[in-house]
């Protein structure tokens, strides 16, 4: 069974919003902030046709317990990401030599996202994580990355 990915924060969120919109199927904004900040998300949002559902601060709070969210959550709805079997095509299609960072053994969500963060600051191509003894990436990874 798959986890409902969802990713928060004034940062994370815009980021998607700009790099990858269709990846989002709905936004949850909390309904009593109306500063630039999150004007400029609702404006990506808008621009991209997502639905956004203005909510309070509890119902926010319970879609993402103890999350530091700043008012706004994107719900993904086709997660991203490449399986094994799809390396090879993906490999093949680069106009160069592949840039690869295999990680082992990252637990701590925080710690992978700041792995990730530096792969794409230095150019990483592909970035290899096993599915066993590693962190899952979840809204925590990717507001750290």
């Amino acid at each position: 069974m798959s986890q409902l990915q969802r990713v928060f924060g004034l940062h994370a969120v815009g980021s998607l919003l700009k790099t990858s919109p269709g990846r989002v199927s709905v936004l949850m904004a909390l309904e009593d902030r109306h500063d630039a900040r999150m004007n400029q998300i609702l404006d990506l949002a808008e621009a991209a046709q997502i639905p956004v559902r203005r909510v309070g601060r509890r119902e926010i709070d319970e879609y993402v317990p103890g999350a530091s969210h700043q008012g706004i959550v994107a719900e993904l709805g086709k997660t991203g990401g490449l399986g094994e079997n799809d390396l090879p095509s993906f490999l093949d299609n680069l106009t160069h030599s592949p840039f690869i960072l295999v990680l082992d053994s990252i637990q701590d969500p925080h710690n992978l996202g700041a792995c990730l963060r530096s792969a794409d600051a230095a150019g990483i191509d592909v970035v290899i994580i096993p599915k066993d003894k590693s962190a899952m990436i979840n809204g925590t990874v990717r507001k750290v990355a």
